[in-house]
C-alpha cells in the first residue's frame, strides 16, 4: 500500500504549473491533426491548443481563423493572407470529420 502514497517529499497538487486545459487540448490535437501537420502546428503556435480547438469545433471558417491569428500577433505580407487562407480551409476540411 505505500507505493499507492504520493512520495513524502511530493509539494502536491498546488504545485503544479501545468495548465491543464491547454495540456487536455493539445491531447484532443493529437488525434485530429496529422504528424507534422505544418498548419495545425501553425494555428496551435499563434492561438494556443485550446482557442485553436474551439475555433474548429465552433465551425470557424478559415477566413475568421486566420483573423484571429493575425489579432493574436501573425505578421503576414497582404498576399501571404489569400494562400494562409486557403491552406487553414484545406486544413479544417481534413480536421473536422475527425471532431466529434
Amino acid at each position: 500500500m505505500a507505493a499507492l502514497r504520493p512520495d513524502p517529499g511530493w509539494p502536491g497538487e498546488e504545485a503544479c504549473d501545468v495548465d491543464v486545459e491547454e495540456a487536455a487540448a493539445r491531447c484532443t490535437w493529437s488525434g485530429i491533426a496529422e504528424p507534422g501537420d505544418r498548419v495545425a502546428g501553425a494555428v496551435i503556435g499563434v492561438l494556443g491548443a485550446c482557442a485553436a480547438l474551439a475555433s474548429v469545433v465552433d465551425g470557424c471558417s478559415a477566413d475568421a481563423l486566420v483573423g484571429a491569428m493575425t489579432e493574436a500577433g501573425l505578421d503576414l505580407e497582404a498576399d501571404g493572407r489569400a494562400a494562409l487562407v486557403g491552406e487553414v480551409d484545406g486544413a479544417l476540411e481534413r480536421w473536422r470529420p475527425r471532431v466529434v
